[in-house]
């Protein structure tokens, strides 16, 4: 048989420590309440956002690209490649070059 004072240790043990959890859990609520409240005292005293910078214009799609079927005078015919990644020959014989370091293409023809 068990001892009374045994059961009675177990159930006020069990007792306070629901009281702790209760206690804890309304700590966390309180401090959570005021942690919200302080975010919007903050927002409440924070300078409205002003509106987001206007985007850089594009040039327009509908112009077409300009070219020029010799090299300049006085400079190498490859000499401003920086970093060409493909290449071709049309039919009549110029030399079409993509130059990613420039963003531009260039053409060569026999001269």
């Amino acid at each position: 048989m068990s001892d009374p004072t045994t059961a009675e240790t177990a159930k006020t043990r069990r007792l306070l420590a629901a009281i702790s959890l209760m206690a804890l859990l309304l700590a966390g609520l309180v401090a959570l309440q005021a942690a919200c409240g302080k975010k919007s005292e903050n927002a409440a005293a924070a300078p409205q956002a002003t509106a987001p910078p206007a985007p850089t214009p594009t040039p327009d799609p509908g112009e077409p690209p300009s070219f020029k079927e010799t090299a300049v005078a006085g400079e190498g015919s490859f000499s401003a490649i920086k970093a060409p990644f493909e290449g071709d020959v049309d039919e009549k014989g110029r030399i079409w070059i993509l130059d990613s370091a420039n963003s531009r293409v260039r053409l060569f023809d026999r001269n």
